[in-house]
């Protein structure tokens, strides 16, 4: 009965640690099994943005994020290289211009809303303007 007991008490207490850490995005996952970073790194689609007026492919039609600090971009059909460097707090992906076409200026810093196995939303200021970009895998 007390290994009973105290199996319980066991299993409320990671219930509790494992709820009360919290997700370290927005809309992210409450608990998740792999790391940020092994979620981040991928190809990802983009799926749309803030702003429908938009063209569709100003940040492009895919962002390969890459474990040796590079995202590959598709930009009309040009692949562009860019540095990328994610914060220590895993809450920011700072993109850099490598080479080639400019996404948004030299040095943009995207805050990182959500992200699960399939989906990651980046917000990012821009001057006077907030907003959001969607992707999917």
């Amino acid at each position: 009965m007390l290994k009973l007991k105290s199996l319980k008490y066991l299993c409320l207490l990671f219930l509790v640690v494992a709820t009360s850490a919290g997700c370290r995005y927005k809309d992210g996952p409450v608990v998740s099994l792999k790391s940020p970073e092994s979620r981040l790194f991928n190809k990802w689609t983009v799926a749309d943005d803030d702003f429908n007026a938009r063209p569709s492919n100003t940040y492009g039609q895919y962002w390969d994020i890459r474990t040796d600090s590079t995202v590959m971009v598709d930009v009309n059909g040009n692949l562009a290289t860019y540095k990328s460097d994610l914060s220590d707090d895993k809450k920011g992906l700072t993109v850099e211009q490598d080479n080639g076409i400019t996404l948004n200026g030299d040095k943009v810093t995207y805050k990182i809303l959500k992200l699960t196995n399939r989906k990651l939303r980046l917000g990012v200021q821009l001057s006077f303007l907030t907003f959001e970009i969607n992707f999917v895998r």
